[in-house]
């Protein structure tokens, strides 16, 4: 298919969403994690140790685990399969530790502070019987296991000698990207070399204090980082009286590496901010859980969730990459692309589907059913299609490793996976362009 360029690559934006599955194509050694949503889940089930004692065992994430697994529904549109479970995973299972640790001092009559008491206690009563202590104890670790996944990956990318040099090839363009990474790793910034993302280093001292206008200004037109869902390098400043009257104390600062966060944050407690219905959540250095616009208001995450909109009102351009379409919020701005620019948006999402499901109609038909419901949606709000037959003709017209482009001209679609789609980043670049 021919494009013809209407505007030169060095003064395009192009607005990249990142999810968990950019990075799956990279060949991780076998005693890394690989970071898919099913392997970090299994990951926090495992038994933890308790600090005062340490022949118990908490197993109290497990058992949470096993009452969503027994109550949850499966969902009861993909007929055709015998062997479904709940999809139970560890957003999931952090959400309701929140819930349960908000919830628990009431239902056990000693929470008498009307700031945090939540409104919809009085109405609400404990089925199941947790440990309080068990669950603050995990809470935190629960949080380190998911970050030490992340930096294991991570620094492996950091000394892969080259190995991995497909991925960085997709960023060398001459395009300025505004990465909007929902991940918790460092692998773009590795990539870019040079970007904006708002902190500036704070002389004598190992963090870095997030400035809003440095971010918004960019003064030197360069690609940006928003990390929307935090990183594996932020954490809270190293004294609560530090910049007093610049940050609050749950907003987040950066650090070099993971290594000065991790040691910040064992053995330290910190306060938790409480929502307008008085639940109390944790937002930290990750924000996990099914809460996340509640936990958008410190910074960096609440400028870097206003630059998202900004780059969407910019730029017709974006590029969806390994994005699982779990976040409503999300869903909701992105969708937005076809109101703001009515037809001249240029999408691509870059997915990796299941190569068998894709030769024939009825199997594809099937597949698609398994897709997150926000993906198939946005697939076909973009292609144009008015019902699924439609998207399937559009679909089944070339092969799994070729590009697929919508009718409509809005939507190219990579099912192969990034590192596929890297090797064909010049057609994908020729179509950003168009």
């Amino acid at each position: 298919m021919y494009f013809i360029a209407n505007m030169s690559e060095t003064n395009q934006r192009v607005t990249m969403i990142m999810g968990a599955g950019a990075v799956l194509d990279m060949n991780f050694p076998a005693d890394i994690i690989t970071p898919t949503t099913r392997k970090i889940t299994e990951e926090v089930l495992n038994p933890y140790r308790d600090i005062f004692d340490s022949s118990r065992v908490i197993t109290v994430v497990n058992d949470i685990y096993d009452v969503l697994i027994q109550q949850f529904p499966v969902d009861q549109y993909i007929w055709w399969r015998d062997d479904l479970r709940p999809e139970i995973n560890f957003e999931i299972l952090f959400h309701v530790i929140e819930q349960l640790l908000s919830y628990e001092s009431v239902w056990s009559g000693i929470n008498k502070n009307p700031y945090i008491y939540p409104y919809f206690a009085p109405f609400t009563k404990q089925n199941f019987k947790f440990d309080r202590n068990d669950l603050s104890a995990v809470r935190s670790e629960f949080i380190l296991r998911v970050m030490r996944a992340v930096n294991d990956y991570n620094e492996y990318f950091r000394n892969d000698k080259g190995k991995e040099d497909w991925y960085r090839y997709f960023f060398n363009s001459e395009f300025k990207w505004d990465v909007f990474n929902f991940n918790y790793d460092t692998t773009v910034e590795q990539s870019l070399g040079e970007f904006e993302d708002g902190f500036e280093q704070i002389p004598g001292r190992a963090d870095a204090i997030f400035r809003p206008k440095k971010l918004m200004d960019n003064k030197e037109n360069l690609s940006t980082i928003n990390h929307i869902h935090g990183c594996i390098n932020y954490y809270y400043k190293d004294h609560s009286n530090d910049d007093i009257f610049e940050t609050d104390i749950h907003d987040l600062y950066k650090y070099p590496s993971f290594d000065e966060v991790e040691k910040r944050m064992i053995g330290r407690g910190q306060s938790n901010p409480v929502s307008q219905n008085n639940e109390e959540y944790i937002a930290g250095p990750i924000i996990t859980g099914l809460r996340k616009t509640e936990k958008l208001i410190c910074m960096p995450y609440d400028f870097y969730h206003g630059n998202l909109h900004k780059a969407i009102v910019g730029s017709n351009s974006m590029v969806i990459v390994g994005y699982s379409f779990g976040d409503l919020y999300v869903n909701n701005l992105i969708k937005r692309m076809h109101a703001i620019w009515r037809g001249k948006e240029r999408i691509v999402l870059i997915d990796k589907w299941c190569s068998e499901y894709m030769e024939y109609r009825t199997d594809l038909e099937k597949y698609l059913q398994t897709l997150p419901g926000g993906e198939l949606e946005f697939i076909e709000l973009m292609s144009g299609c008015t019902d699924v037959g439609e998207l399937l003709d559009n679909l089944l017209a070339s092969n799994y490793h070729s590009p697929k482009y919508s009718k409509n001209g809005n939507l190219m679609l990579v099912v192969c996976g990034m590192k596929e789609a890297s090797i064909m980043r010049s057609e994908i670049y020729e179509f950003l362009r168009s």
